[in-house]
């Protein structure tokens, strides 16, 4: 199972723990990725991720199409969304 997390925040506070967490433990059964604003310069979510974390780093312009592209590249079965961002950019359709 392939499952995908988005979280486009700025910085790495308590959500972004909350989804390195998480994908550190979904990582040990499933295949996880994650799409994080390249404005994060916190190097703290790269130094806590499992080493099999695939990582796609956006930036501001073209977001939605960069997300919706990588979307459509990897097909996952789930798509996670942190914070109210991140799920605003998300168009419904079938994967």
């Amino acid at each position: 199972m392939k499952i995908l997390h988005i979280i486009l925040s700025e910085g790495f506070a308590g959500s972004e723990k909350y989804t390195v967490d998480l994908i550190n433990f979904q990582s040990e059964k499933y295949t996880c990725y994650l799409i994080k604003n390249k404005n994060n310069k916190s190097k703290d979510i790269y130094a806590k991720l499992t080493k099999n974390t695939k990582i796609f780093e956006i930036n501001n312009f073209l977001k939605i199409f960069l997300i919706n592209f990588i979307i459509h590249k990897i097909k996952p079965d789930i798509v996670h969304t942190h914070l109210g961002k991140s799920g605003q950019f998300i168009l419904k359709r079938n994967f």
